[in-house]
């Protein structure tokens, strides 16, 4: 099997490519913008489309820098960070993985870029999600689109689009006086002043000047130090923190350090983060035993909820003239990621990824490209907290039944777990080109090229793992070409339209696999399971070939000066993922391990699926008191998806759909139905008054989601209840403080075929209080969860900590089934971090 790694990527560019690039150079626009960094440190922005892949049509919402500040002491999971947005909740998954959920839409259905990185999962279990690679200390920029999104920034995906920033350059501030180029540019800081008050301006009228919109700031309230060699300036700055909670004994620290000058900057981040399994707030079990000798845990402990990672980058830039060059290169490594919903853990996890960006002003406009190179490889088996040891040598009676002990040797009696490697390799390359036609037209155009390649096996480990390598997924293949174009216009003073269409051609494509025995003669079930599936999944035409279109219809009014309208439509079209096209096996121990779900069920893949296909209609109505004292947002959303990817119970045995069976596990395969998903997102905003005592205000958000399989009338997987949110929150001076109420209801619209567990609903208070020191200092503590409440997750899934996990319906030791147990959140949790500018 090794020989299926010798292989190097082939990096190209299509014809189609090469075509739209010389076609696309007619086609640009400038667009300026001020930006600080999250430290406030000066430094340059380029372009506008650059640093946001946006335009100013789309409804979306940034994160903002307090919420991110807190948010980083609350969690190691850039997730829940998500959670500032309306309509953004967390499925559960690893400490650092959680898997973004909006508005009904989860996992592959959305589209998440970081530092322009379409990145992919590379797991049977989508373990290293593409957030997990970007730790909260580490980002600098995080923003959804809520509505309607732009073609431009969509792709292969039906949902919204989620856009990180971890690498925003920074430049030293020049000896002389600060020069500003472009008339625009220049009213834009005029019309900003107060907000730049300790900026030193000079503006430029030179006509001859470069064109390239180059802002340096030096309004940081830290000084970086400054050393001068000959005619260059030389900045060093910097930020170290370390953070603890106290349920879980999470503790970790992050160091960041940057060296200017004026045209190059080097920036060096570091993170690492590690966490004990959490306690809920009361019992939430009856067992305690993991199947491990001597080893039990507490009937209020979380199993599988530890977790330790780290993280290391690296970012150059170099600006000269129009031209802005960036080299990123990204490293992560985690040792254990547990999964307290997934039968199998995370014990390592490796990331390479090269990352080189472009942005010029040119004659013909604004050109941004990239390239990028990413290797992953990922192992899974089962962590300290479940069962290692399988194989009739390995059983000795433990307190409730037979639990496992180490045995002398791999062999058809003794199973050293069940490790399960994967391997990837992802090449992409990225043309953006945009020019302003008019005062009040600009258009976009671009090309973009991934090449992906999987391999997962699973190595021989003893018992019914035994002789041969297990090959989940050979030689899969995902290469991706797409065009884009936008139109944007201000049709009046009120009223901005845009429209835009992508086309995408995908293939994927696999080789032969096997199980782990492929005697055809014999009458073991789940060696005949194997050998007949297997055979059926090489017989077939594993080459696919997708046509996808995207198209978006935006338009956004402005009804008064404090309300604006916006309405979007769109069509989206996703492929399905390798997994869900070219996993095969129907044995129950096999397609257990395959679950992106977390629901305790097995899946199997079709290589005819259909690529998802949405419709979606979005109104947002924004509104803003003249005097900034109050404001809210709304916006309903439908969407209507032809060949939703759902899944439908099968019979192990002869593979075959099945009807429903209830209170237990599955074996299901996926399959194209129709679905619909609809819902509300409001937010709303008021100042309550401003006294000695500081400045008093709310904040609240509610959210509701329906999702239903229109041809069976199941409701849909991992849909969140009705949910809300109510802050008060205070500032004076450096304090910001925040007393939050948290409220779920009861999720009783469960997904049918999946067997999907209801859960109560609850309440939580949450508490934080920050305060900044002379502006270097930063120092924040709360309590989550004050009230210790005891509450189910409802998006959990299945609580799969502890035990037999291999064994579909006998994870307890006396080979009784777990079903119905759902994992719970934690309890009440301490928290600090301490964050030093220097």
């Amino acid at each position: 099997m090794s020989n299926r790694f010798i292989a190097k990527p082939v990096f190209h560019l299509s014809l189609l490519t090469l075509a739209m690039l010389q076609v696309s150079q007619a086609f640009a626009t400038p667009n300026d913008q001020i930006a600080l960094d999250s430290n406030n440190v000066a430094h340059v922005v380029v372009n506008d489309s650059y640093n946001d892949p946006s335009t100013a049509t789309a409804s979306a919402s940034n994160v903002s820098q307090k919420a991110l500040n807190f948010g980083k002491s609350q969690s190691s999971d850039t997730t829940t960070l998500l959670s500032n947005v309306t309509g953004m909740n967390a499925q559960t998954a690893g400490g650092i993985s959680a898997l973004p959920v909006f508005q009904g839409m989860a996992d592959h259905r959305l589209k998440i870029l970081v530092d322009g990185v379409d990145s992919i999962a590379s797991c049977p279990n989508n373990m290293n999600s593409p957030l997990s690679y970007a730790p909260p200390t580490a980002i600098e920029k995080l923003k959804v689109y809520t509505g309607v999104t732009p073609a431009s920034v969509s792709g292969n995906s039906v949902g919204a689009t989620i856009v990180v920033e971890t690498a925003r350059p920074k430049f030293a501030k020049p000896r002389q006086n600060t020069v500003l180029q472009n008339q625009d540019l220049q009213n834009s800081v005029l019309q900003n002043n107060e907000q730049f008050s300790d900026t030193t301006i000079i503006l430029d009228d030179d006509k001859t000047a470069q064109q390239i919109d180059t802002v340096i700031l030096d309004n940081a309230n830290t000084e970086p130090k400054r050393f001068h060699i000959g005619k260059q300036t030389l900045e060093t700055s910097g930020e170290i923190g370390a953070f603890y909670r106290s349920n879980g004994n999470q503790h970790g620290a992050n160091v960041s350090l940057s060296t200017t000058s004026e045209n190059v900057s080097l920036t060096y981040k570091a993170n690492y983060a590690k966490s004990d399994n959490y306690k809920a707030g009361g019992d939430f079990k009856n067992y305690t035993e993991t199947g491990n000798v001597g080893q039990q845990l507490d009937k209020d402990e979380v199993g599988s909820t530890a977790f330790e990672n780290m993280n290391q980058s690296l970012d150059l830039a170099y600006l000269t003239g129009n031209h802005l060059w960036q080299f990123g290169y990204n490293w992560q490594n985690v040792p254990n990621e547990l999964y307290p919903n997934q039968r199998m853990d995370m014990l390592d996890n490796r990331l390479n990824r090269y990352n080189l960006r472009y942005t010029g002003e040119l004659d013909f406009g604004t050109l941004e490209a990239q390239a990028y190179h990413e290797n992953v490889k990922h192992g899974m088996d089962f962590g300290s907290d479940k069962r290692y040891w399988y194989g009739m040598q390995s059983m000795v009676m433990g307190t409730n039944g037979f639990i496992g002990k180490p045995c002398p040797s791999i062999s058809g009696t003794c199973a050293f777990g069940m490790p399960m490697l994967t391997e990837s390799k992802t090449n992409g390359l990225n043309i953006k080109l945009s020019r302003e036609l008019n005062d009040t037209t600009n258009i976009r155009t671009g090309v973009e090229y991934q090449d992906y390649t999987l391999d997962d096996y699973w190595p021989v480990s003893g018992s019914m793992m035994y002789p041969n390598v297990f090959v989940n997924i050979n030689n899969g293949k995902r290469e991706k070409v797409s065009v884009f174009g936008e139109w944007e216009k201000a049709i009046s003073p009120t009223w901005t339209s845009q429209i835009g269409v992508r086309y995408e051609n995908l293939k994927t494509n696999a080789d032969k696999v096997q199980g782990y025995n492929n005697d055809a003669t014999s009458t073991v079930a789940m060696v005949k399971q194997q050998v007949r599936d297997s055979n059926h999944f090489n017989a077939q035409d594993l080459s696919k070939t997708d046509h996808n279109w995207n198209a978006s219809i935006i338009n956004r009014f402005a009804l008064n000066p404090q309300s604006s309208l916006e309405l979007g439509l769109s069509h989206q079209e996703r492929s399905p993922s390798l997994y869900e096209r070219y996993t095969w096996s129907t044995s129950p121990m096999m397609a257990t391990m395959n679950n992106t779900a977390g629901d305790g069920n097995g899946y199997v893949g079709d290589v005819n699926l259909k690529p998802e296909s949405a419709n979606k209609i979005a109104l947002t109505f924004n509104y803003q008191a003249k005097d900034d004292k109050y404001g809210v947002t709304l916006t309903p959303y439908f969407s209507q998806i032809d060949n939703y990817i759902d899944a439908v119970q099968i019979n192990p045995m002869n593979g075959q759909a099945k009807s429903n069976e209830a209170g237990k596990y599955n074996v299901l395969r996926y399959t194209n139905q129709d679905a619909r998903i609809y819902g509300v997102d409001v937010s709303a905003r008021a100042k309550l008054g401003e006294n000695r005592l500081g400045a008093f205000g709310i904040t609240g958000s509610l959210n509701y989601t329906k999702g239903t399989n229109t041809q069976t009338d199941s409701p849909l997987y991992n849909i969140m209840p009705l949910n809300g949110k109510v802050a008060l929150t205070h500032e004076k001076n450096g304090w910001n403080n925040k007393l939050e109420w948290v409220g779920v209801t009861a999720k009783d619209d469960v997904s049918v075929p999946r067997n999907e567990i209801k859960t109560a609903g609850y309440g939580l208070l949450n508490l934080s209080s920050g305060y900044d020191f002379n502006d270097n200092l930063n120092v924040t503590v709360g309590i989550d969860n004050v009230l210790d409440k005891k509450y189910a997750l409802p998006l959990g899934g299945a609580y799969m900590g502890q035990g037999r996990t291999m064994s579909m319906n006998g994870e307890l030791g006396n080979g009784l089934s777990n079903y119905g147990t759902p994992v719970y959140g934690a309890g009440r949790s301490v928290f600090a971090s301490v964050n030093y500018k220097f």
